[in-house]
Parts: C-alpha cells; sequence; structure tokens
C-alpha cells in the first residue's frame, strides 16, 4: 500500500516538474537533483530489504 502511494506521488510530482520545466528550467534541474539525493538516502524500502533485518 505504501509503496502505490510513494509511485502516485512520485508521478505527479515528476507531471508537475515536466510542465514547470517549460517556464522555469534551471529550477526543475534543481528540483530533480534534490529528489535524486533525497532517494538516495532515502530509498524505497521494499518486502526483499525487510526480511532481510
Amino acid at each position: 500500500m505504501r509503496l502505490g502511494r510513494r509511485l502516485v506521488l512520485v508521478l505527479i510530482i515528476n507531471g508537475i516538474l515536466i510542465s514547470v520545466a517549460y517556464l522555469m528550467p534551471r529550477w526543475v534541474l534543481l528540483a530533480y537533483l534534490v529528489l535524486t539525493i533525497y532517494n538516495f538516502f532515502y530509498p524505497e524500502k521494499t518486502a526483499v530489504d525487510q526480511k532481510v533485518k
């Protein structure tokens, strides 16, 4: 359930960023960089990750 919410949230954020990219491309590049760094430090927890612990 949580994985589905995160997927929908990421799709919505990407859609918004793509549409805003026409107006402010530099800010969108910065936002994508921040999202990448966030996903690196806080990755999705999958069922496989939970079984390992």
